[in-house]
């Protein structure tokens, strides 16, 4: 019996589920199974995993997808903010007696995720959803079209990066040993890290960074977490703090008042 014949009987076979996540660099591989199963080479650990129904609107948008899951890595780092390195998942049928017939049912991204007690749902859209974004990406405006440490600005953020371990938690934020070594605002704008987990620096004063969500109970004291300078996009930052105004892609002398409208 084939995966395609066995709809058509009347004692079907089962079809176990994979969920596989694809997140910086890294796979993690789930089946709603009740034991783990070698499918396609990889191993799927067994997990409450369970998905929604697919769902398009009247207008044909593409095909949304809801995924709930126990707290994993992929999708919680969702809770704090956007990663810049999204999640993609796909999502696999395969007939139980022969694991190599198998159908894809779903290849996409996750968009948001919201969790309640133990439990993460994450809001997924298929890969057709890249084609509801505007063009051209690059915009005509006086600060950089570059994030920092991204492919077309080019620097490499471990050169950048700064190790500290943390001396006091409070309601202001972080303090980390050394971080005063840096004027105050270096950090201002960038990522504290721990794990791959990332926070966004808001503000940064001596040894003190405060972040716009905090760390969860793994970071204490004594725990060492990375640390990222900020680009504000300007081109001062980029030619006096990092050295790269070569990358630099904004145009500062661009008119803030449009002359064509107002006239010079």
């Amino acid at each position: 019996m084939t995966f395609e014949s066995n709809f058509s009987e009347t004692q079907q076979l089962a079809l176990p589920e994979f969920f596989e996540f694809f997140y910086n660099g890294t796979y993690a591989r789930f089946t709603a199974w009740e034991t783990d199963l070698t499918f396609s080479g990889n191993l799927f650990t067994a997990a409450p995993v369970a998905r929604s129904g697919f769902t398009v609107d009247a207008l044909y948008s593409s095909v949304k997808l809801d995924i709930r899951t126990p707290v994993i890595e992929a999708l919680s780092r969702y809770a704090a903010s956007t990663p810049t390195d999204p999640t993609t998942i796909t999502v696999y049928r395969a007939l139980k007696d022969d694991l190599t017939d198998y159908e894809i049912l779903f290849e996409g991204m996750v968009m948001s995720v919201s969790k309640k007690d133990f439990v993460l749902q994450a809001k997924c859209s298929a890969d057709g959803d890249l084609l509801e974004n505007y063009y051209p990406k690059k915009a005509y405006q006086s600060y950089c079209n570059h994030a920092v440490f991204d492919a077309d600005c080019g620097l490499d953020s471990l050169s950048w990066r700064v190790q500290a371990a943390v001396i006091a938690i409070s309601a202001a934020g972080y303090t980390a040993n050394g971080l005063n070594a840096y004027s105050d605002g270096y950090f201002t704008g960038g990522i504290a890290s721990y794990g791959g987990d990332e926070r966004m620096i808001t503000n940064h004063i001596g040894n003190t960074v405060t972040l716009h969500v905090p760390f969860d109970t793994r970071v204490a004291i004594d725990t060492v977490l990375d640390f990222y300078p900020g680009c504000d996009g300007s081109p001062n930052t980029c030619k006096n703090k990092f050295n790269n105004y070569s990358k630099f892609l904004g145009m500062p002398l661009i008119p803030s008042s449009n002359p064509v409208v107002w006239g010079l």
